[in-house]
Formats: C-alpha cells, structure tokens, sequence
C-alpha cells in the first residue's frame, strides 16, 4: 500500500453554482431554458466562496476551455473583494458560444486561474454538459404500389421515420436528400 504525506491549505476559493443565462437579453441567445444547448450563445456566472477566515481582495483573472466546440468572447473574470465566508459572484457574465454540430452529452471543462491583490494564485475547473438532438433513422420505406423495394425503370415516394435520442428538442429542420448513384434520380 502507498503512504504520502499531504499537506492541507486551510481554506481558499470553493466554487459553488453555476448559472446559464439563455434568455435572448443582453449577450445571450438561446431557448431560455436554462442549460447548454449546442448553438447557444451563453452568459455563465461562476459562484465562489471565501472559505478562510480573511478578506481577499480584487480577485480576478482568466477563464479558458480547450474544447474545440467553445469559443470564450470575454476571458477575463472579475470578482472584486470577497469577504471571509462569501460566496460572489462574477461582475460580469462570461460570455461563450457553443457550436451547433456540438455532440449531445458533450462535458465542456472551464479553468478560471484566478489571484487575489495579495499574490495568492487559485485554479478552479468547472463542468457543465452540453445538450443537443441526436437524429437517429429509425426506418425507410418504399412506396410504390407493388413490392416496396425500388426496382430498375420505377418511380417511388420514400418514407423515412427519424428519431431524436437526444436531451434537447429539435425544431425547424430540414433535409435534403441526395444520391451518389448516376441511376438514381431524385425529384422533388
């Protein structure tokens, strides 16, 4: 068995809720409800509470994601004064777009590397998950009066049932269908 010493740092910055801002004022464009959805523009406001027993003061720093689906229009990060035992928030929301092709389920992790006036340097990752539609086709179907299969010289409707697996509802799509076959021709 393995035996380390560590050593503990009484208190620090502990973060607390996150908030996702969706609602179309200000910055944000989404849904409203609440949560990541691929597509979104976001106002996210990070809580973090004081957990020794003195003011920080002029807290600030950087906030940065690696993930290629997120783009971060405002990377600093401001918390002024944090009173021993407070919990603040951000003095302005951090502003991120997430990609619409962004995967449902997709974690998306956060570092603000923030300091305090006095030169103490924090590192606090934050996680939230990313809600999309997941189409999936669940059936196609032949229609042309006779066997349902498409044969040489025929014209047919197709049918095709899909199904969204996803967290997130999907609305307002369109498709179009294409065929790399030379003999195949597709009509409206």
């Amino acid at each position: 068995p393995l035996q380390q010493d560590i050593s503990l740092v009484a208190g620090g910055l502990v973060p607390g809720q996150i908030t996702i801002n969706d609602d179309n004022i200000g910055s944000s464009i989404g849904n409203n409800d609440g949560l990541a959805n691929a597509g979104e523009r976001l106002e996210l406001s990070f809580a973090l509470q004081n957990t020794t027993a003195a003011s920080m003061r002029t807290v600030s720093g950087t906030i940065s994601c690696d993930n290629s689906y997120v783009t971060i229009q405002n990377s600093a990060i401001t918390y002024g004064n944090i009173a021993a035992g407070a919990t603040v928030r951000n003095a302005s929301p951090v502003i991120v777009d997430i990609a619409p092709s962004c995967p449902d389920g997709t974690p998306i992790r956060l570092v603000l590397q923030l300091s305090s006036q006095s030169g103490v340097q924090y590192t606090i990752s934050e996680h939230i998950i990313v809600h999309n539609g997941r189409m999936t086709l669940v059936s196609q179907t032949v229609i042309d009066g006779q066997d349902a299969a498409l044969d040489p010289d025929e014209t047919a409707q197709l049918r095709f049932v899909l199904s969204n697996s996803g967290s997130s509802t999907l609305a307002g799509l369109n498709a179009e269908l294409t065929s790399a076959s030379q003999f195949i021709a597709i009509t409206n």
